[in-house]
């Protein structure tokens, strides 16, 4: 079921018009307004209602009429309703049952007052029961067929079908009944009455049986009948407001630029427009209103806004971005202060803040200036004259490598624990902080802000440029690549103490489509997917709706046109994100490109608009992927002279007729105006009044007892967070301030208190109730968790955390991160948790785990539920897979066997808990088995993680896996063999098992602490070597990750292990080790999904590298097969110029099936 999620509509105000002031609404000029009702897909799979709003989306952004979806019946009022100048509905309602009457009521008043109704296809068989409903439409579904037609224009004269042709299509060959006898009939198919309008009261309806699926509604022609019967229904007053609008002529100038998608060049492009024109293209959320506040030549190429202590917007701007990289980063690049000095909305006065900036990408007030991203460095502005231009240049630490400029630093953050924080891309960062030697890449850290202190915190799963916070500190961030909405778990310094591998940070967002408003976009792999996804602010004032504080996270995506919204909740001891069909702002503007959206001082969600036709960076177009060969620039994007520098704007998001919040008029010297702005309702000048309150030093006696008192009397509020944060900024938190924060009923205090507190048992004695740590949320205790694993060790704690186990296991074991909290707190307090344990153990039975899978032995007489997945097979046919003698005790086994180079699976599908935490294992022996570039016999969750491999020939030895099953009801269960790779020999599997975790089942987890504990003070084990086959030429390695870096590593990773989802893996991928013409294939041809690699099923597109060079290729797939865990015999030059040779001329992307 595909759930969409909405804000409701009830809660925006009257619809949007448009002017030539900069601001867009006005009651004469205006776009038409529809309101678009779908039904969730379960209702009717193949009426997929959201995919249909996506497609009309697109194609009438250009038109003036902005579509906003729903799928919820309750928005048939006419509170709702009034709102729109017309209601479009598809979907699967209710076929054969009435319409609720106050529904049926609104909606039929709503026409018959002059609301257009145009009931599209499946719409004419919902609410049956309803004779009003009916009516309305003019007819009901009776049956179908289907079949290939063209229908007849029966009324050509009629303003919806004048000069209109009509189309060929497949669809289903609805026939109706109940027909009224007021309609008009546009088209019939056959004698069928096929598209018909009729009046009802002032209102006008319009329907068509079109529209079953794509096949139709991809169609331009079906987009304009829906236009001219939308213009049409809507009425001439308002067809009257649309034209006084003045919709721009989009102009085509000649131009090239790469056309991925259609695999050839595309020779016309849209010429820019004038912001005011730009304007009228752009689609906010119904009663909400757009303007502008500044844009070309007062700003160009803006990638970043903050704002100082008095709400003056600092606007980073880079027109070297992204090949023109300068030495000694002093480059072209600016940051300019915008005023507003008149009250009117926009910028009219504008201050050179700095210059001779290399590619900023990013900047966050701090001990009185601004720190900034600059090229390879951490740079530090301060003007101290009062002249609002930077006199102090500074530069904090130095490190981050520019070999690739949109991989860096960014998305600084001043974070509530008074560092900042910053997400980084794979382009990386080695360098010393504070004495300290550092090295990472792709992923989120923070420093102080005077530079004496960094730390790494966690990796992401690609080119990472989102981040955000809500006002209780959750944070949360986007990657560029089909990853847009992340959140983070715990520092990877608490997982390193704990021996725990530390997982990338989750992905809960499902990769979605995107919505935009323009069909003029240019991707590279991820069609109509977030593919340039950066910020991901939360809203975090009071302007807006309710439904959108601290819950709706902003992401733009600058390919798509757009910023989207997501929906964020809770999910365990992490979140999920929701993508809603509903953009905060969208532009049918080929050129609009936003690259920020961020709350500001005045309540609005300010959006910096790159405004460039130009957003790609990599892969440099070349023939095969694009249609023409482009060179790569200094910054590692194709150059292109279309890239522009002139444009750039800036613009507020707001509902219409709100007010802006209010300028607290923060004093730096003033130290009762900071404390006063520490309750304000926008976030911003709250963390603003906290760090202008921690930089003072007003560490007087005075100023703590004041912040103290705050913590104290209003602990539910606000103020009290940054109160005690600004104690913890000032080194002056106490005892009892802490226990406060713990006792308080406010989430963001909570945290600050479990954030800070002591390294005795305060913590432990503050959540426990009856033994058991108690908190109000999976996340809260994950926290507690967390802040135990640093405390000073303790008998009592353990066994607090033994008893917390027990009682809350299936959340515990049914969450990866808050499993992880609890064996690193477990660990940190093992002679607890272990006394305990043991105590236990030896007055009662253990429970067996339930196992589930049927038949665990193999005793047969059939497989049962197993049956042989192959994979890679180099002789099909020659698998054996069989029941056969040989088992652990003298029984039978699962036996697998091949005399040539496998890599197989004997799979099960077994129903599964969603979120639930399983074990999957059992016993294997091997005879002869010999990898040829797998890792041998295994388990395997299809899709997940794999046991660790056994080879040769071996006697039974147990091996198991522990995996979440998410939101899965089935799981794909692997007996491996030749695993990732590929072997030959023989396999055999008995006794094997499943078991549920959270069913009562504790002793894994119990059994990882005492292995931990015992460890512990034991001689450090020594890293074992790697032995591997094929010894890596060092220069062949430099060389091929030199083209790695430039050519793969945005998709594939660093560590070669892609984006789940979105790329493939490269580590353990059997495409890579096997026969090496397959990768050279790929890199020359490129590659189609869909495609599956290690159980895991990815649909992008690889992009042809023709502009690699033999020996280029030859390195590159050298230093991949032989990397991470591969290890395969290097590629030579000669090798791929014969597989050049053989499949130059295939002349498109490869498939899977063309892989074997």
């Amino acid at each position: 079921m595909k759930k969409i999620l909405l804000l409701p509509l009830g809660v925006l105000a009257a619809a949007l018009g448009f002017s030539q002031t900069l601001k867009q609404p006005t009651a004469e000029a205006r776009h038409v307004q529809i309101l678009f009702l779908g039904a969730p897909t379960a209702n009717g799979p193949a009426h997929d209602p959201v995919e249909r709003y996506r497609v009309l989306k697109k194609a009438l952004g250009v038109d003036g009429i902005d579509i906003t979806y729903t799928e919820n019946l309750a928005d048939l009022n006419r509170s709702t309703l009034d709102r729109y100048d017309g209601l479009m509905l598809y979907g699967n309602w209710k076929q054969n049952e009435p319409m609720d009457p106050a529904q049926e009521k609104a909606l039929v008043g709503y026409v018959e007052d002059g609301g257009a109704f145009l009931p599209i296809h499946c719409a004419s068989a919902c609410f049956g029961g309803s004779d009003a409903f009916v009516k309305l439409v003019g007819g009901r579904f009776k049956s179908h067929e289907t079949g290939v037609f063209t229908t007849t224009i029966v009324a050509p004269q009629h303003p919806v079908m004048r000069g209109y042709s009509g189309f060929e299509t497949w669809d289903e060959t609805y026939v109706h009944d109940r027909l009224t006898d007021d309609r008009t009939i546009l088209q019939l198919r056959d004698k069928e009455p096929w598209t018909w309008v009729r009046d009802q009261g002032k209102g006008k309806v319009f329907y068509t049986a079109y529209g079953h699926d794509m096949r139709c509604w991809d169609q331009p022609a079906f987009h304009e009948l829906l236009r001219r019967a939308i213009l049409w229904s809507v009425g001439s007053e308002v067809r009257a407001k649309l034209a006084a609008v003045k919709l721009p002529k989009l102009e085509q100038e000649k131009m090239i630029l790469p056309g991925y998608r259609e695999r050839k060049t595309i020779e016309q492009g849209q010429k820019p427009l004038n912001p005011a024109d730009s304007m009228k293209l752009a689609q906010v959320p119904n009663g909400f209103e757009l303007s502008l506040f500044a844009s070309e030549p007062d700003i160009v190429n803006p990638i970043y806004i903050t704002w100082d202590h008095r709400g003056r917007a600092y606007v980073v701007e880079t027109v070297d971005y992204p090949n023109n990289l300068q030495a000694g980063n002093l480059g072209h690049d600016r940051i300019h202060i915008c005023e507003d000095t008149n009250n009117d909305g926009k910028a009219d006065k504008f201050t050179l803040f700095a210059d001779k900036l290399s590619i900023p990408t990013s900047a966050v007030f701090a001990n009185g200036g601004l720190i900034i991203t600059n090229g390879s460095d951490m740079l530090f502005l301060k003007d101290t004259d009062g002249d609002d231009k930077a006199d102090v240049r500074q530069v904090l630490f130095t490190g981050f490598n520019t070999g690739d400029t949109h991989a860096g630093v960014s998305n600084l953050r001043y974070g509530h624990d008074n560092w900042i924080y910053a997400t980084i891309g794979y382009a990386g960062f080695k360098g010393t902080v504070g004495g300290k030697q550092h090295s990472f890449s792709t992923g989120l850290f923070r420093f102080k802000s005077d530079g004496s202190e960094l730390e790494f915190l966690q990796n992401t799963t690609n080119n990472t440029w989102g981040l955000g916070t809500t006002s209780d500190f959750d944070i949360l961030g986007s990657t560029a690549n089909g990853n847009p909405s992340w959140y983070y778990t715990f520092a990877k310094d608490i997982y390193a103490k704990a021996g725990i591998p530390q997982p990338k940070t989750p992905n809960e967002d499902g990769n979605p489509k995107y919505f935009p408003a323009s069909m003029d976009i240019r991707q590279v792999d991820q069609f109509d997917r977030y593919t340039a996804a950066a910020g991901h602010s939360f809203y975090t004032a009071e302007r807006f709706p309710a439904e959108y504080r601290d819950r709706i996270a902003f992401v733009t995506e600058a390919t798509g046109k757009l910023v989207g919204q997501f929906d964020i909740t809770a999910k365990g001891a992490g979140w999920v994100s929701k993508q809603l069909p509903n953009n905060l702002y969208s532009s049918a503007d080929a050129w609009s490109g936003p690259v920020a959206a961020e709350t500001g001082p005045d309540g609005a969600v300010w959006i910096a608009d790159w405004y460039n036709l130009i957003i790609q960076h990599n892969p440099t177009p070349n023939k095969g992927s694009a249609g023409y060969d482009a060179k790569t620039g200094k910054g590692n994007a194709y150059e292109t002279p279309i890239r522009n520098d002139s444009f750039g704007r800036i613009f507020r998001v707001y509902p219409k007729g709100s007010k802006d919040d209010v300028n607290p008029k923060l004093d730096p010297k003033n130290l009762d105006s900071l404390i006063a702005g520490l309750g304000h309702p926008n976030l911003f000048w709250r963390l603003t009044a906290q760090r202008l309150i921690v930089e003072s030093g007003a560490g007087s006696q005075t100023a703590a007892a004041k912040l103290k008192e705050i913590v104290k009397s209003s602990a539910s509020g606000h103020a009290a967070i940054h109160a005690f944060w600004s104690l913890q900024g000032l080194n002056a938190l106490d005892a009892e301030t802490v226990k406060t924060a713990l006792a308080s009923n406010s989430r963001g205090l909570r945290r600050a208190g479990i954030l800070n507190a002591p390294a005795d048992e305060t913590l432990a004695a503050a959540f426990e109730e009856n033994g058991v740590i108690v908190a109000k949320t999976s996340r809260e205790l994950a926290e507690i968790f967390v802040a135990l694993a640093k405390t000073t060790p303790s008998d009592s704690t353990g066994k607090a955390l033994h008893a917390t186990l027990v009682a809350q296991k299936e959340a515990i074991l049914g969450d990866a991160t808050l499993s992880a909290a609890w064996q690193a707190a477990a660990r940190n307090h093992a002679a607890g948790v272990l006394a305990v344990a043991k105590q236990g153990a030896s007055s009662a039975t253990p429970e067996k785990p339930l196992n589930l899978l049927k038949d665990p032995g193999f005793d047969g007489p059939g497989l049962g539920d197993w049956s042989l997945r192959p994979y890679v097979v180099e002789r099909p046919g020659t698998v054996e897979l069989s029941i056969s003698p040989g088992g652990r005790n003298g029984t039978t086994a699962l036996k697998i066997h091949s005399p040539f180079r496998a890599d197989v699976g004997a799979g099960a599908s077994i129903k599964v808990q969603p979120n639930t935490r399983y074990r999957f294992g059992g016993w294997i022996r091997t005879e002869d088995l010999q990898n040829k570039g797998g890792q041998g016999a295994m388990f395997n969750i299809h899709g997940g993680d794999a046991s660790k491999g056994i080879s040769g020939t071996a006697d039974w030895k147990e091996f198991s896996i522990e995996f979440n099953s998410g939101s899965d009801s089935e799981v794909l269960l692997h007996c491996l063999f030749g695993g990732y790779g590929g072997g030959t020999g023989t396999a055999y599997y008995d006794d094997v098992y499943l078991n549920a975790l959270g069913g009562g089942d504790i002793s894994s987890s119990i059994d990882a602490v005492a292995k931990f504990h015992a460890a512990a003070g034991a001689p450090p084990v020594a890293v074992k070597e790697i032995v591997r086959k094929n010894k890596p030429d060092p220069a062949v390695h430099e060389r091929g990750l030199a083209v790695y870096s430039l050519t793969c590593i945005a998709c594939h990773g660093p560590d070669g292990k892609g984006v789940p989802g979105a790329f493939p893996p490269l580590d353990n991928s059997s495409y890579v080790t096997g026969d090496p013409t397959i990768p050279a294939r790929v890199v020359i041809l490129g590659l189609q999904g869909p495609i599956e690699v290690a159980g895991q099923k990815f649909e992008s597109i690889m992009p042809p590298h023709t502009d690699l060079t033999d020996a280029q290729i030859a390195d590159v797939l050298t230093y991949v097969r032989q990397n991470w865990s591969n290890d395969a015999p290097a590629v030579t030059a000669d090798v791929v110029k014969q597989t050049r040779a053989k499949w130059g001329n295939h002349g498109k992307p490869l498939t899977a099936p063309e892989l074997k």
